[in-house]
C-alpha cells in the first residue's frame, strides 16, 4: 500500500474558501459557511494585521472582531475537535489563565 505524502493529504482534505475577517460573517457565502459548519474538524485561525501604521478601525476589525466571529463560527461546527496547541516559542505560556474578559470559556494565552 502506498503511503500518502503530506501534499496528498492536504490536497484531499483542505478546501479553500474565500472570506474576509473584516466583513460581517467573515465574508463567507452561505454555502461555504454551511460546508464549514458541517465538515470542519480542526480550525487554525491566523488572520491578523501586524501593521503598526494600520488605521485603528481596520486593526480592530481584523484582530478583535475577526477573532470573535471565528469563535462564533467554530461553536457552530458539528465536528470540531478541541486540541491544545503548543508553540515552540518559550515566551508563550499556555497554562490555564484567567481571561481578562468573558470569552465564554475560550482559551487565553499570555505572552511575556
Amino acid at each position: 500500500m502506498k503511503q500518502e505524502s503530506g501534499a496528498d493529504i492536504v490536497e484531499r482534505k483542505v478546501i479553500p474558501v474565500t472570506g474576509d475577517c473584516s466583513l460581517p460573517d467573515l465574508g463567507l457565502s452561505v454555502a461555504d459557511r454551511q460546508m464549514l459548519i458541517d465538515n470542519v474538524t480542526v480550525v487554525y485561525h491566523m488572520a491578523a494585521t501586524i501593521r503598526f501604521d494600520a488605521p485603528l478601525k481596520q486593526a480592530v476589525l481584523l484582530n478583535a472582531r475577526g477573532v470573535k466571529l471565528m469563535i462564533q463560527l467554530a461553536r457552530e461546527m458539528k465536528n470540531l475537535q478541541v486540541r491544545r496547541l503548543r508553540l515552540a516559542r518559550k515566551s508563550l505560556r499556555d497554562r490555564p489563565k484567567t481571561c481578562p474578559h468573558n470569552l465564554n470559556g475560550t482559551i487565553c494565552a499570555t505572552f511575556r
